[in-house]
């Protein structure tokens, strides 16, 4: 019996905060750190200027490759998207791309040498994995992380995805979207999709998805104006936790 409806979810910012471990992989493996420095004792060496840089700079990402930025020298604190696509946008590709190898690599070493260390800089966000444990609906994650890790994680949470319901290093949202619509015969209106990424989500709704912008993740004061104006749901935590029963009555 095919569903009804499916579930498309983002993984970091919606489902688990994963920051420290972001800044970790992306400091140390752009620096060439040694693995040693996966630790509590290599993020406090890691200048407090640049964590709230990359704080800041979290708030207006779509994909590792934005993690590049705040490595640049001259990339201080943005106060609205299109403030930080236009900085990205005059990046080099070609070292954009490097640092994206380099910090992927780095963190599948990490995973492998410190699993446990890894694992625990991640964290599900309340009630976030009851509600994947007892979903009845089709579950799939639509992530900007390698689908390597986000099988980890919900391994070590007592959860299990198909393979091919984990779709990673996205980053083109909408084309993935397209093809979970297609997979499960239904449409794209039956295909529920998450992201704490306001443009991501706002992307999806254009495109026909029934796309929620998910407010516990990271975001920026201005998103809320753009949620608003394209239509585009902002939702709490709480609605997300129960919205699998709703929809399966």
């Amino acid at each position: 019996m095919r569903p009804k409806k499916v579930l498309a979810l983002d993984f970091d910012g919606l489902l688990v905060d994963g920051l420290n471990e972001c800044v970790l992989v992306s400091w140390n493996a752009h620096y060439s750190k040694s693995l040693e420095h996966f630790s509590d004792e290599g993020l406090a060496q890691i200048p407090s200027s640049f964590i709230e840089r990359f704080k800041n700079h979290r708030s207006f990402t779509k994909h590792l490759g934005h993690f590049f930025m705040p490595f640049q020298s001259d990339a201080g604190f943005f106060e609205s998207q299109a403030e930080f696509d236009a900085a990205y946008g005059a990046l080099d590709p070609r070292q954009v791309e490097r640092f994206v190898g380099r910090v992927t690599e780095y963190r599948g070493a990490a995973r492998q040498a410190f699993r446990a260390r890894w694992l625990a800089y991640h964290q599900f966000y309340p009630g976030l994995e009851y509600m994947l444990r007892t979903s009845l609906l089709p579950v799939c994650i639509v992530t900007a992380k390698d689908s390597g890790s986000v099988q980890e994680l919900l391994q070590h949470a007592g959860l299990r995805l198909p393979d091919e319901r984990i779709h990673g290093e996205c980053r083109d949202k909408v084309r993935v979207l397209r093809a979970i619509s297609e997979s499960f015969a239904v449409s794209p209106d039956d295909v529920w999709f998450f992201d704490d990424n306001v443009l991501n989500a706002k992307d999806a709704l254009g495109a026909g998805f029934r796309a929620h912008w998910a407010v516990w993740g990271y975001h920026a004061p201005e998103h809320f104006a753009i949620a608003e104006a394209a239509g585009l749901p902002a939702v709490e935590l709480e609605d997300l936790i129960v919205l699998p029963r709703q929809l399966q009555r």
